[in-house]
């Protein structure tokens, strides 16, 4: 059944996405990344995906930056401590994991599996909150 509130719906027992607003985000932010010409960026934005503790948070990107909120308006008012950005001259070549994006690098790595993963660390396991 169907829970509609404003004309928003969620999946039956979905608690931590209602509405599907995040699904929605990370829908076209995927279909952005497969679009931008730059293939470390859709290695970033898909390796993110890929990891439930990430897919379950709100992505957004600002100048290549990706971050995560719990909801679209959070991702703005009460971001996550990780901010990952894709290799460029500016970070040595290598995918980089920052508390924001005007902080230095926590860590880098050569892929972005490996960036994610990391990410994934900094994130209580259950809930996605920071550690």
């Amino acid at each position: 059944m169907e829970a509609e509130r404003e004309g928003e719906f969620a999946l039956p027992g979905s608690t931590s996405d209602p509405g599907g607003k995040n699904e929605s985000e990370w829908r076209d932010l995927l279909n952005h990344a497969r679009t931008a010409g730059w293939p470390e960026f859709q290695a970033l934005v898909e390796a993110a995906h890929a990891a439930p503790q990430l897919r379950r948070l709100c992505p957004d990107t600002d100048h290549w930056f990706l971050f995560f909120g719990d909801s679209p308006r959070s991702v703005f008012i009460a971001p996550k401590p990780i901010c990952l950005d894709p290799p460029s001259e500016l970070n040595g070549n290598l995918f980089t994991l920052r508390e924001s994006w005007q902080l230095p690098p926590l860590a880098q790595a050569p892929t972005a599996a490996a960036i994610v993963a990391l990410a994934v660390q900094r994130l209580d396991g259950d809930r996605g909150r920071p550690r």
